[in-house]
């Protein structure tokens, strides 16, 4: 489970030890943004569509392409209808 912004930056690394990534995007963009998900007036900072949190999670996709590993995405964006395109675009 990648759910910290240097798992992402290694996943390359990790898939030579794995067999698939799943990235929990919630976890990712509450360490990757340093915004508790809980505080009522920090919710807004946790966009599953942050850019920052998108380049890990595009990071994440990149290396499993080039290992022939899959990798998932959970959390509640991966449910989302208007998240799931940019998912889907990122690999």
């Amino acid at each position: 489970m990648v759910e910290v912004p240097a798992a992402a930056l290694v996943a390359d690394r990790l898939l030579e030890h794995l067999d698939f990534l799943s990235v929990g995007i919630n976890g990712l963009g509450q360490y990757a943004l340093a915004a508790d998900r809980r505080h009522p007036r920090l919710a807004d900072l946790l966009d599953p569509r942050q850019p920052a949190l998108l380049r890990l999670v595009a990071e994440c996709a990149r290396a499993g392409l080039a290992a022939g590993k899959p990798v998932g995405v959970c959390g509640e964006a991966a449910g989302d209808p208007a998240v799931a395109p940019l998912l889907v675009g990122l690999g």
